[in-house]
């Protein structure tokens, strides 16, 4: 009965009005329907009513101090570390988008200008070092006699 299962693990938000309308509608046709379904919504519903009879109660002084000494020794999860990676993460991510578009490309392209960046202002200069391709001709060479 794996409906029954999925019903009785809603049981509290239906309790709580906190299901959605068809999920709402879906959990009272099962109620409609089903002989042992009912009997677990009662049994949480008296559950619940105990609960809220009791009020609050003084937790002893004893017990708050060992928890947060426990608490303590454990260290911080490290689920909280998480954030904390995340923001660096980002923040490199940026610092890296940031100074690629200050300073343009780091490697341009073989026979293209290269941006130097100078004193405050940017100049265009020439690649050298690299060869210059051969001069192609549009003439045709006569064919040699025999």
């Amino acid at each position: 009965m794996k409906e029954c299962r999925e019903v009785q693990a809603s049981l509290s938000a239906y309790i709580d009005d906190e299901l959605s309308w068809d999920e709402r509608e879906a959990v009272d046709s099962h109620l409609a329907n089903c002989p042992a379904c009912p009997e677990e919504l009662e049994s949480l519903r008296r559950t619940v009513e105990l609960c809220r009879r009791l009020g609050d109660v003084e937790v002893p002084v004893q017990l708050r101090a060992a928890i947060k000494a426990k608490v303590r020794q454990l260290g911080p999860p490290r689920v909280r570390r998480l954030p904390m990676i995340m923001t660096a993460l980002a923040a490199m991510l940026i610092l890296g988008v940031g100074l690629s578009l200050a300073l343009g490309p780091l490697a341009p392209s073989p026979g293209e200008g290269a941006r130097l960046l100078g004193r405050g202002r940017a100049r265009d200069a020439t690649l050298t070092g690299a060869p210059a391709a051969p001069a192609l001709s549009t003439e045709v060479a006569a064919p040699a006699p025999p």
